[in-house]
């Protein structure tokens, strides 16, 4: 236990110093328009799940504290270090790897761009990736540790982390259900699995139903649920699709066709989803699906080259023509806020950092540099090798459960890409930088310990 808890504080502390450095320089925080809209709701006291109400209801509960951004990304980063930290120590647990090769590990993690980034930035998205990778690493206990799931405290913690991951993202709760269907076929013989299983689900429930109630949570999830719709609207109305007049007519119930047009941005949604006509779409959702249905029926080559483009990040490792990936957010972005919250602009304490660093993601995200650090595909494959490695050089099977969250939460996402970014799945990326060094460290004492041998 004493090694355990040494080795964590050793992982973490790079991690946690370059981090805070980071924040430093990009103070007080990256604020992406989606955190916008959800601080601008703990500050009137106004929630809604628009994006996901417990997210803002965790800074709500945060900013009692400190009512500042910063205060929750500190946490945030802090909990992430924590997450990657103890996933590195069951590794070294299981798997006898040193801890000078997993702590070299923690350090090029906290250096890698997209790591950094996201840690200093107050996305929903950075927090439900930890939650997955904590459900990994709890895996791994599962897998090595017989005993592990016959304390109830253990029990506990692996059904609290799989809520959280069900309420972190509205997708996450389909990840969590075709995750219960995997977890009960591998571990049926098991009962406490089918407790935990049901819990995740039924929790869930009553959180976002009685839970909602008793808050007084408004269900605004419509705008997200219908936005990747209006956004291909917005592209085929870009792209010079002609759509009849009684076609736009109808659409112009849905929404503000001329400033749909007018505020297309292939790199963000939020401005089509900006101009849908709420009230309309909350009692004639399924009219617009029909709608949206036929009308792209007759325009199927659009469509599918869309969906095609946005998600080819996914299956492609160089990027298709005329397709794009959302860049890193690199300062915060307050848009209709800007005038009401001015202290939350960027106010760099480190400027000669800021700007290196800014130089720094340009190039990691742009040009030949950015066909691999931007395309998740590279670290879904290399991450899917590594595993495959691992359960032969093992002899464990079930060390493939360590990538299933990460192609599960792509399967949950391909049906509705919002729009192309690498930060909707990081969870792939943070499990490569699980496997993927764990492999090639492994691989290497390999090589090295039978060349001794002779």
């Amino acid at each position: 236990m004493k090694r355990t808890c040494k080795s964590l504080l050793i992982y973490m502390l790079p991690m946690v110093i370059v981090f805070s450095i980071m924040l430093l320089a990009f103070w007080p925080g990256i604020m992406s328009p989606d955190v916008m809209v959800q601080w601008h709701q703990v500050q009137t006291g106004v929630i809604d799940n628009w994006h996901p109400a417990y997210v803002t209801l965790f800074i709500s509960l945060l900013s009692k504290i400190w009512n500042s951004p910063t205060f929750i990304i500190i946490i945030q980063y802090i909990i992430g270090s924590s997450i990657f930290a103890y996933t590195l120590t069951r590794i070294e647990k299981y798997y006898n790897v040193k801890r000078k090769y997993l702590l070299i590990v923690a350090i090029l993690f906290a250096f890698f761009p997209l790591n950094y980034n996201l840690a200093i930035n107050l996305l929903k998205d950075t927090l439900y990736a930890y939650w997955i990778l904590l459900l990994i690493a709890f895996t791994l206990n599962i897998i090595n540790d017989n005993n592990w799931l016959k304390k109830w405290y253990n029990v506990l913690a692996y059904i609290i982390t799989g809520v959280l991951i069900c309420l972190y993202r509205h997708n996450g709760i389909l990840v969590m259900l075709l995750y219960a269907i995997i977890f009960i076929i591998l571990f049926h013989k098991n009962k406490i699995t089918y407790v935990i299983c049901a819990s995740w689900i039924c929790i869930y429930l009553l959180l976002t139903t009685v839970g909602f109630s008793v808050l007084n949570i408004s269900e605004n999830n419509y705008a997200n649920k219908y936005g990747p719709i209006t956004h291909i609207f917005a592209k085929m109305l870009n792209d010079g699709v002609n759509l009849s007049t009684s076609e736009l007519n109808t659409l112009e119930k849905y929404t503000d066709v001329e400033t749909l047009k007018a505020t297309y941005n292939l790199y963000n949604m939020d401005y089509s989803i900006g101009t849908q006509k709420m009230d309309y779409l909350k009692s004639h959702g399924k009219d617009y699906l029909i709608f949206a249905a036929k009308v792209f029926a007759k325009h199927p080559t659009e469509v599918i080259k869309y969906y095609l483009k946005t998600t080819s990040f996914f299956y492609s490792p160089v990027p298709l023509k005329g397709a794009i990936v959302a860049g890193l957010f690199n300062e915060s972005e307050l848009y209709l806020y800007e005038d009401e919250y001015p202290m939350l602009k960027e106010n760099s304490k480190i400027e000669w950092l800021n700007k290196i660093t800014k130089k720094v993601t340009n190039k990691f995200q742009n040009g030949t540099l950015g066909i691999i650090t931007m395309r998740p595909f590279i670290y879904i494959v290399s991450g899917l090798i590594a595993v495959i490695y691992l359960c032969k050089r093992y002899k464990k099977k079930l060390l493939f459960l360590l990538i299933v969250p990460s192609i599960l939460n792509i399967i949950s996402l391909a049906p509705a890409m919002p729009v192309a970014s690498t930060r909707y799945i990081y969870i792939s990326v943070l499990t490569f930088w699980v496997v993927v060094p764990w492999a090639l460290i492994t691989l290497i004492s390999g090589i090295c310990n039978k060349k001794t041998d002779r």
